[in-house]
């Protein structure tokens, strides 16, 4: 099954390690340069102007404009139907 995170950007649900809130950037300076690094190494897709939430791949992170808790409750949905 594959996730609608925004933008016409969709991920197999294989993919995804996590999803989360955008402001654990702002509490984590671990995050925070976790994620910098990530963008020197041009792994992070999509615009983060407008990110709600990360969603973290292996290959990278992807920006989301929809919230975490959305997301979190669309992945659940699509798991149970495939149960």
């Amino acid at each position: 099954m594959y996730l609608h995170i925004g933008h016409d950007q969709t991920i197999h649900h294989r993919q995804i390690v996590a999803i989360v809130d955008r402001e654990l950037l702002t509490r984590s300076p671990e995050t925070r340069q976790w994620f910098n690094r990530l963008r020197g190494l041009n792994q992070i897709y999509g615009d983060e102007r407008e990110a709600k939430s990360l969603v973290i791949v292996d290959s990278g992170v992807y920006c989301s404009p929809i919230s975490a808790l959305t997301l979190l409750r669309r992945a659940a949905g699509h798991l149970g139907a495939e149960e």
